[in-house]
Formats: C-alpha cells, sequence, structure tokens
C-alpha cells in the first residue's frame, strides 16, 4: 500500500502524477529571523559569515528565508533563538489574519510546539497571546523562551473544554487542529491506508469538537483561523460547512496573502456532499515549494455568554493572580536596573517590561513579561503551566541576583557594557558551553567595566547568555541542561 491510493480518491486533484512526485521531493527549509530579540540585518549579517551556509530572502514575505545550501539548524543563531526554523506555509496561516490593528487578546488553541505562537507575539507585540495545548508543553515553553516572547502565557488544557473567558472578548483564534498530517508523512510509499482510514474517523470528530468549542467561547468581534496541514476534505471543508450550516459561524474572504500558483480555492463539493458555498473563501495550499496547508476564516453569528462548562478570567498584575499554590506580586522596574545597570542598560528600557514574584518562593527569582495582563482559571481543568520569562535568577555563592542567559539575549541591541565577545570558532563555543574556564586570549572583544561578577557573552556579535569572571578566566552560566541540549546539536 501507498500513500498513492487515497491521492486517487482526490478528484479535486487534477494532476495527480505532478501531485505524487511533489510529495515524494524535497521541500526547502525556510526561516525566519526573530526580530523580537534585534534587528534583521545584524542576524543577516551574522548568517552570512557561515562559508558552508547560503540562503536568499523569501520576496512576498518579510522577514523569511530559503536555504540554498548548507543545515541552518545546526547553526549557533538557531539554537540561541534568533531564528525561527518553518515551512512558509505555516507562516502564511498566520498571516491569514485580517485584523491588525486594536488587537489585544489571542488565543492559539492548539499552539505545540510554538512555531505559529512565536509568531503571533512577533506580529503582534502589544497583545496577550494564550498558547494552549494538552501535550507537548516543554517544547512549546521551550520555543517561547527561544523566542523570548515576553506576551505569551502558556496553558494545559483540552481544546475541546478551553474555559470561557468571562470579563473580556476574544480578538484572534488559531485553531491548527491536530490533523492526518496528509502534508508531512515521511512514508508516503509504503503507507497504511487502513489505518489512515481509521484514524481520519477519528479525528474528525475531535476537529468538529474542537471548532465548536472555538465559536462558544468567542463573540461577533472575534476572528477565528481554522487549519490543518492536510488535503482531505472530510478535515476540512466538512468541519468548516457543518459549523457554518448549525449556524454557529460564516466564513470570511482571507485577503492578505500573497497570489500563489500553488495557493486553490476552497471546495464547495465532494463526493456529492454539497458545501456551503462560502467555502469557496477557505485557502487550499498545495505542496509546491511548500508543505500543504488548509486554511478558513470564519466570523461567529452569535455570542454563547450562557454555555455550560468552564470559565476563566483576564486579570491584571496588580490584582496579584494566583496559580496552583503561589501569587504573583509586580515588583518596581527600579530592583531590576540595579542587577541590569552594569550592562549599560538604560532605565526607560527596563521600565517598558513588567516585573514580577513568586510570592510563595523561600528565595523569589525575579519575573519578567510585556504585558500586565494574565490568565486565571475560575472553574474546569485548564492550567496556566508558563506566566514569564525568568529574568533574573537568586545565584546564592555571592548572595545576589545574576540575570538569565534567556533574557540577556533579548537585550542584546541594548547591552552597551561588561560584554565579552568570543572568537568565531565552534570549537570555543562547544569549550565554552561545556563550562571550562576560559582565558581572555578566547575571546575578540572584552569590555570588563564594573566590579559585576557578571558578564554577556557575545558569539558572532550576538548575544548568548551569562558568564561569570574568576578573575582573568570567564566561565559560562548558560544552565547545564541548555548547554547539553546545544552540544548535541551542533
Amino acid at each position: 500500500m501507498s500513500f498513492r491510493q487515497i491521492l486517487e480518491e482526490y478528484d479535486f486533484i487534477e494532476n495527480k502524477d505532478h501531485f505524487w512526485e511533489l510529495l515524494l521531493s524535497e521541500r526547502p527549509t525556510y526561516f525566519r529571523v526573530n526580530t523580537i530579540k534585534t534587528d534583521k540585518e545584524q542576524i543577516v549579517k551574522a548568517l552570512q559569515r557561515y562559508k558552508d551556509l547560503e540562503f536568499e530572502p523569501v520576496d512576498f514575505l518579510d522577514n523569511y528565508y530559503v536555504v540554498k545550501k548548507g543545515n541552518i539548524s545546526k547553526k549557533p543563531e538557531h539554537l540561541f533563538g534568533y531564528l525561527y526554523i518553518q515551512d512558509i506555509s505555516s507562516a502564511l496561516i498566520v498571516h491569514s489574519f485580517s485584523k491588525k490593528s486594536e488587537v489585544e487578546l489571542i488565543l492559539d488553541i492548539c499552539a505545540s510546539p510554538g512555531g505559529k505562537t512565536t509568531l503571533l507575539s512577533t506580529l503582534f507585540p502589544n497583545s496577550l497571546i494564550i498558547a494552549n495545548d494538552i501535550g507537548r508543553i516543554n517544547s512549546l515553553i521551550h520555543n517561547i523562551q527561544r523566542i523570548g516572547a515576553l506576551n505569551v502565557i502558556v496553558t494545559r488544557c483540552d481544546a475541546k473544554l478551553f474555559p470561557l473567558i468571562e470579563n473580556k472578548e476574544i480578538d484572534l483564534i488559531l485553531a491548527d487542529v491536530p490533523c492526518s498530517s496528509e502534508s508531512n508523512l515521511d512514508n508516503y510509499q509504503t503507507y497504511n491506508v487502513n489505518k489512515h482510514r481509521k484514524f481520519v474517523n477519528y479525528i474528525t470528530k475531535n476537529q468538529y469538537e474542537i471548532l465548536k468549542r472555538v465559536t462558544e467561547i468567542s463573540s461577533e468581534k472575534t476572528e477565528i483561523l481554522y487549519s490543518t496541514c492536510t488535503f482531505n476534505p472530510l478535515e476540512n471543508e466538512y468541519i468548516v460547512d457543518k459549523i457554518i450550516k448549525e449556524k454557529k459561524a460564516k466564513a470570511g474572504i482571507i485577503n492578505t496573502l500573497p497570489s500563489l500558483e500553488n495557493i486553490k480555492h476552497g471546495l464547495t463539493n465532494y463526493k456529492g456532499i454539497e458545501f456551503d458555498k462560502s467555502l469557496a473563501n477557505s485557502l487550499r495550499f498545495y505542496p509546491q515549494n511548500m508543505g500543504g496547508m488548509f486554511v478558513s476564516k470564519l466570523i461567529p453569528l452569535s455570542t454563547h455568554k450562557n454555555i455550560k462548562g468552564s470559565t476563566a478570567k483576564i486579570v491584571s498584575i496588580q490584582d496579584q493572580p494566583t496559580f496552583q499554590n503561589y501569587q504573583l506580586k509586580q515588583i518596581d522596574p527600579s530592583i531590576a536596573q540595579t542587577y541590569l545597570q552594569h550592562f549599560g542598560i538604560k532605565p526607560e528600557i527596563i521600565n517598558k517590561f513588567i516585573w514580577f514574584v513568586k510570592d510563595k518562593e523561600k528565595i523569589s527569582d525575579i519575573y519578567v513579561s510585556s504585558t500586565n495582563l494574565f490568565l486565571t482559571k475560575q472553574k474546569g481543568p485548564m492550567i496556566v503551566e508558563y506566566f514569564g520569562l525568568k529574568a533574573l535568577r537568586y545565584f546564592k555563592p555571592l548572595n545576589t541576583y545574576k540575570p538569565t542567559s534567556s533574557f540577556l539575549s533579548i537585550l542584546n541591541s541594548h547591552i552597551k557594557k561588561n560584554f565579552v565577545e568570543l572568537k568565531f570558532d565552534i570549537d570555543l563555543l562547544r569549550r565554552f558551553l561545556m563550562r571550562e574556564e576560559m582565558d581572555f586570549k578566547c575571546f575578540d572583544v572584552i569590555e570588563i567595566e564594573s566590579s559585576s561578577p557578571f558578564v554577556a557573552v557575545k558569539f558572532n556579535g550576538l548575544v548568548i547568555g551569562c558568564a561569570i569572571v574568576k578573575g582573568n578566566k570567564i566561565v559560562s552560566e548558560i544552565p547545564t541542561s541548555k548547554a547539553d541540549f546545544l552540544l548535541n546539536v551542533f
């Protein structure tokens, strides 16, 4: 058996031989530069130093590049969060939202592993983004921290049971639901067709229930994107059509994407099933130089405020939100400035962030967010797993606070003092990550101007983390768990 058997059933695909070739062919690798941390030009300049890497910009999407030669996934700049590898079709889904201004609250209801969440954070830096999933929470949080998305909180909840937010309307909801992933299989030639049919029968029920719940927790002002990475109409148009015919929503036009030959309109019928005519507004991305996707934009028809089930509220940091067994308390930015001024970071930069502690910790590490809004559960199964980045960790040996490597990299462009730059040598970087004591001769730049024991460390012009100065030696303070992960990659 092979996936070709399923492909033959799709009468909406005209040239099946060509389509089959596209599925079996190797696709380009795309990445976006992470402008949360620094400007595009600095990242591109850093990547251009690698002789074994060639890339060029995507002409129809800002900040995106296609790799022409080499392996971008093994470059330190990827691992330290200065870029994110993401297929262009996935990025285009996020760009399908029409609403670009006055967006305060966004829900990515099936968010892991976080590619679309972190792109949303870049496009909507002044919004609160709720990234929800029921599994793979660790990889979701890892990517949010790696990219430095400070306006994201992570919740764990079955999407079918996600709470109604009682006191605030959601502006945008992305429902990139679990699917049969027909665009991303690694075994097209030996695919189990019978297993596939059983899975589709199971997953379509799940997809419908998720989209149904999304419409229930929305208002007439909410813009919903329903998407999959599969071609099967039963997982795409059929699900959306069912919601439309139940009068829960109407389909809208997606007019925010470039005109590409592999982007087709949605179906209005399939094997005798007639769909609502507005499904033609949906879009299908066929796998030509990118992955396949389906996306439909929905606008809810009514506000469902009397629905049963779980509920939650949006609260501010001044309300001292409580999660599990601890309470968040805001602190004055001047406290953070005390420990960051050695790097030449101006007070106005520090004052832009929201600073807080977890009240019930014996020694409170200091956290940071770019928004003062949080989500708290009223009733139901939702758990808040992540609410902000740890920016200052208590350093017991010196009875002081040290900046975390993750936060220092976010401040990349603002660090003017107390930094060193490793020579452009991967072997030196490996030794540094292994916490070897590094002589000053291992660094091209040494700017140490104060008595603070901590310095920011740069590699290839970009901040990668924190280190401690011991006499004329410098030792990494990048967490061992993170360093081990990095060492296993490059």
